[in-house]
């Protein structure tokens, strides 16, 4: 990315970022695939915590990402942005707080690992993921991701990490549905039973 940037194709600065987005994206698939699988008797009251706790540490890996790339583009290609590192201080913040909840959450008891408090960590993620599909659109409509300004690869790390978080959060969103749903006892939906996964 830096290289890119360095010689202005941003191509090759989209094509880096799209990579890590997609490399993400399947590695939550694999980590999930496993919950979704799951029937009853497999069921625990661990396991929607250690399901968030998986997602969590994804999401954080983006986060992180985006923060090593702001400063990586930002310090050392030769573009220059006033902002480079005001986001990329956010992104690492952010992504700081999801280690910090994996943390607590991890600690093993307490109100944060309640259905209840599984139901709100759910109903989070799917605005989280709202958000970035919001932020997603915007880059794209405001023809930011085209723009010739100093903050470009900015918008590529933006819409990468966008991408990749509206997927992580759709993913999480639905393997505490799938969990919920087999701790009702309501077992998983037809759709799914009756194509054997």
């Amino acid at each position: 990315m830096v290289s890119g940037a360095q010689a202005g194709v941003s191509f090759i600065v989209l094509l880096a970022a799209l990579l890590y987005s997609l490399a993400i994206i399947a590695t939550a698939v694999e980590v999930n695939r496993p919950f979704w699988r799951l029937d009853c008797a497999q069921l625990s009251s661990d396991t929607g915590p250690v399901a968030i706790r998986r997602n969590m540490r994804l999401l954080a890996l983006v986060y992180g990402w985006g923060a090593v790339a702001m400063f990586a583009v930002y310090g050392f290609s030769g573009v220059r942005w006033q902002h480079g590192w005001q986001y990329g201080s956010a992104l690492a913040l952010i992504a700081f707080f999801f280690l910090l909840y994996v943390h607590i959450i991890d600690g093993g008891r307490g109100r944060l690992r309640t259905r209840r408090a599984m139901l709100t960590v759910q109903r989070l993620t799917l605005l989280h993921g709202a958000a970035a599909l919001a932020g997603l659109g915007y880059l794209v409509l405001s023809g930011k991701m085209w723009s010739t300004k100093a903050d470009w690869p900015g918008s590529v790390i933006f819409l990468a990490g966008s991408l990749a978080v509206a997927a992580l959060c759709l993913i999480s969103a639905h393997t505490q549905s799938r969990i919920a749903a087999l701790a009702q006892g309501l077992g998983p939906p037809q759709t799914d039973a009756a194509s054997g996964a």
